[in-house]
């Protein structure tokens, strides 16, 4: 257990993005804030500069952007949009009545909820044993045509679920017909789909499934040193995390000083959320102004390698001002320092839209140049004014032997199909994961000071183990939105 925790805090004093370590002596209790601001410096030639529009290319970009075309989703991603059809539409007129949290009323209206699930599944499970039978297949809206759903994909998913039953459709679902100005359905923030709850329940993750995941409604020293934070020119591991949070100076405008912590979640005052608000003034860390989480290896929070297993969270870029320069919004590395690696998948805000991009390398050592980079995704509009939810399906793996894969939904619809290497051949290494705001510092990427606060709001960032196949997409986000 103590070679454990002096792996935790070594991690939390030296996981900045391709940075060197810091020393034993920078980690453990909370720094105390500094006494005035620093303006940022340049950032040091360890630091992560990914690639660029304009920069220097050190390796091969592969692109691989826009929405995925229905003739190329496997089974699996089929079988989830067809569950996604199943939902009903659930208008900003029923999102009005619904009974505020923790109060009576909620566990009626709950028990009510559940049984009118249960009568639903009950008899579209009847429709889909019909179907089956008569080989039959539907049709659902997804993006701009009509998207055949094959009865196959049904079984699958079925099968995956551990013996749940799926119910087909015994009617085409109706089309989305409107949406928020943000480019989502409804105003849950991000999807081109309507947002609505299935007809059948989502199925509950196990416990022992949960490698980590951080929630708003627990004390933070709970977790240990299960994870940790750099921000505002300070490193701690969660015990060390007062519930106040992280502070720095004062922002004015009524912003005050933190700089993380739990703040009401803005469509909830009951709930809680986890708030990331760096300023371009606080000091360093790790050679980079930054405000990130540090899920710890040493204590669940390790990425499996060539193994099944989800990642998912809750967005929302509160108060956000678009600018030129640019920031990841969630990182896996796979890196100590020594080798200046990228993160091998990154979420990132570029001109004011969002991406994601993996980066892979078989060789060993892995170096910079003789690595791959790929856009999956990109002109994703960010989450301004409503929450988005992102769900990562992967099996990590440099090697193509091990069918290595990345797939990711955003708000339930798949924008990610990639089959493919993903991350290096570092087996000394353990990967790892961040989320936050980082905001790295190079000659082309200064912080404008038109936004020099930025506010990133995260709901239940959470990692999942699935070796059985138990769980879709749709179980998953709804794992992370209930919470």
């Amino acid at each position: 257990m103590l070679v454990s925790i002096a792996a935790a805090a070594a991690l939390f004093a030296g996981c900045g993005g391709g940075s060197e370590p810091s020393t034993s002596a920078e980690t453990g209790a909370l720094q105390q804030p500094s006494a005035a601001p620093t303006q940022p410096a340049a950032a040091s030639t360890q630091s992560f500069a990914p690639v660029i529009a304009g920069a220097p290319a050190t390796a091969p970009l592969v692109a691989d952007t826009g929405p995925i075309p229905p003739a190329e989703m496997d089974d699996e991603a089929l079988a989830d949009i067809a569950t996604t059809t199943l939902r009903q539409p659930r208008g900003a007129a029923d999102e009005a009545r619904k009974p505020d949290a923790g109060t009576p009323a909620t566990d009626k209206a709950l028990e009510q909820a559940a049984a009118a699930d249960a009568e639903a599944a009950q008899s579209t499970t009847t429709d889909a044993a019909a179907n089956a039978a008569n080989g039959a297949s539907t049709t659902t809206a997804h993006g701009d045509g009509a998207l055949p759903v094959r009865v196959a994909a049904m079984a699958s998913l079925a099968t995956r679920g551990g013996g749940r039953s799926v119910p087909t459709p015994s009617a085409p679902a109706p089309a989305p017909s409107t949406q928020s100005t943000d480019g989502a359905a409804g105003g849950d923030g991000g999807s081109s789909m309507v947002q609505a709850q299935e007809a059948v329940a989502a199925r509950p993750i196990n416990t022992s499934d949960i490698r980590l995941q951080v929630e708003a409604s627990r004390l933070f020293s709970s977790y240990k040193w299960a994870w940790g934070m750099e921000c505002a020119g300070k490193k701690a591991g969660a015990v060390n995390i007062p519930e106040y949070g992280i502070l720095g100076f004062d922002l004015g405008n009524g912003l005050g000083s933190a700089r993380f912590g739990k703040v009401a979640d803005p469509d909830n005052s009951a709930r809680k959320v986890l708030m990331f608000r760096p300023n371009s003034g606080d000091p360093l860390v790790s050679g980079a102004p930054r405000c990130e989480m540090t899920f710890s290896p040493s204590f669940g929070g390790k990425l499996p390698v060539n193994q099944d297993v989800w990642f998912a969270f809750g967005l929302r870029l509160k108060d956000w001002v678009n600018t030129t320069d640019e920031q990841i919004l969630m990182q896996w590395h796979w890196s100590n320092g020594s080798i200046p690696l990228g993160p091998f998948l990154a979420l990132s805000l570029k001109g004011g839209k969002l991406q994601i991009d993996s980066k892979a390398n078989a060789a060993y050592p892995p170096a910079v140049a003789s690595t791959t980079s790929r856009v999956h995704w990109t002109n994703g509009a960010p989450p301004t004014s409503g929450w988005t939810y992102f769900v990562v399906k992967a099996r990590i793996s440099p090697h193509t032997s091990h069918n290595p894969y990345l797939k990711v939904w955003r708000d339930g619809v798949q924008i990610v199909n990639y089959a493919g290497p993903l991350g290096y051949n570092y087996p000394q290494l353990t990967p790892y994961l961040k989320i936050g705001h980082y905001q790295w510092v190079a000659a082309y990427n200064n912080w404008i000071s038109a936004a020099s606060t930025k506010t990133v709001l995260v709901r239940t960032p959470a990692l999942i183990n699935d070796t059985a196949g138990l769980y879709t997409e749709f179980d998953i986000r709804s794992h992370v939105k209930n919470r």
